[in-house]
């Protein structure tokens, strides 16, 4: 069994088999031509056959160049059912490019996603750890792995992306973003990170109007030691985006400043998660001063 291969066929189930090359397309019982037809040789021993476990139709693949999920969307093939072209379909961007069925062509096309994780320690410590997870199998495992390799346990983390804190079941198509690198802040600690709102409820017809040269603002005291990785901001009540910067300040001090970002895809209708460059130890005591700038556009005050 070590130097066979296990495939799934059409009509017999799962066979095992050995010495043979996988480059052709299993052809249906109807399709079949008489036996005589054939010429068997060492060459053409089997009718042609195409493993599921390769480059099927449906399977997603990561583009390295540009950094997003693709498609197989057909298999092209020759007039012995020799798989020359696949047709690929970039997702984000619906459109579809065919490349040819060799080693060189595909290795653009990578069956892995890169992700990062950011562990921030109860001691203060932060690093990165970088990773990759297989398209299609279980993304909180893939997590668990890496957290695990560099020497932690796995079970003493809280892990979240955006508003999102992971479970058992979170998928990697979740959080996934095309273009964008994939991170993952992981927090030592047995508690959930809390959201906190100014304001306990919202309203649908109370709205102010911004448009980039007054800011918007709030200060708060930490009455103990936490970590501050992001804030909250209020969506756009009419308009799909709006572009936002802000400066975070810590006891008189400006820790980071974020340059305009186009944002978009409210969350609950009302907010929009902003996450900082870094995580930010705040101790007992200390004042924590969120600023924002909210426009249509910056570039003509709107």
């Amino acid at each position: 069994e070590e130097s066979g291969k296990w495939i799934k066929t059409k009509q017999d189930g799962i066979l095992l088999f050995k010495n043979i090359t996988f480059a052709l397309q299993e052809v249906d019982k109807e399709e079949k031509k008489a036996d005589g037809e054939y010429d068997h040789n060492e060459e053409n021993a089997l009718l042609s056959f195409f493993p599921e476990d390769e480059y099927f139709v449906g399977k997603k693949l990561f583009h390295g160049e540009l950094n997003t999920l693709c498609t197989i969307s057909e298999r092209v093939t020759d007039d012995e059912g020799k798989t020359t072209h696949l047709k690929i379909r970039i997702d984000a961007q619906d459109i579809e490019t065919e490349v040819e069925n060799n080693k060189q062509s595909l290795s653009l096309f990578q069956t892995s996603v890169p992700f990062i994780i950011r562990i921030c320690l109860k001691t203060g410590g932060k690093f990165l750890i970088k990773s990759r997870h297989e398209i299609g199998t279980n993304f909180t495992e893939s997590i668990k792995a890496a957290i695990t390799s560099a020497g932690y346990k796995c079970n003493l983390f809280k892990c979240f992306n955006k508003d999102k804190m992971f479970d058992k079941d979170t998928t990697f198509e979740q959080i996934y973003e095309s273009g964008k690198d994939t991170i993952i802040y992981a927090f030592e600690s047995m508690g959930t990170p809390k959201k906190w709102k100014r304001f306990p409820t919202t309203y649908d017809y109370s709205t102010w109007s911004n448009s980039g040269n007054s800011c918007d603002g709030i200060v708060f005291v930490a009455q103990k030691n936490v970590s501050v990785c992001g804030f909250v901001a209020y969506a756009a009540k009419d308009d799909p985006e709006y572009e936002l910067k802000y400066k975070l300040t810590i006891d008189g001090v400006v820790r980071e400043e974020g340059p305009p970002r186009k944002c978009t895809d409210w969350e609950d209708k009302f907010y929009k998660s902003i996450f900082f460059e870094d995580s930010y130890d705040v101790s007992q005591n200390a004042r924590i001063q969120i600023t924002i700038w909210i426009s249509k556009c910056f570039a003509n005050s709107s």
